[in-house]
């Protein structure tokens, strides 16, 4: 069976200081196999934390993304 986690607008520091504590706890490496990010990660260290998760990393920019930022899409 393979966990895939999905989420977006994340908006990390905009709009909030960090991920929730509770929700944080459930992101165990080697656990999820794959996240799917559908916009507004916003955040550089958001995206490394991701990305130590699991390798499988798939992000879609979103309008408040650094266009500069080279995600793996």
């Amino acid at each position: 069976m393979t966990l895939v986690l999905v989420l977006g607008d994340i908006h990390i520091p905009q709009r909030a200081a960090d991920i929730p504590a509770k929700f944080r706890k459930l992101l165990v490496p080697g656990k999820i196999d794959k996240i799917l990010c559908t916009g507004n990660l916003t955040d550089r260290a958001t995206l490394e934390y991701l990305r130590s998760i699991t390798p499988e990393l798939y992000i879609v920019r979103g309008e408040f993304d650094d266009k500069a930022q080279n995600y793996p899409v």
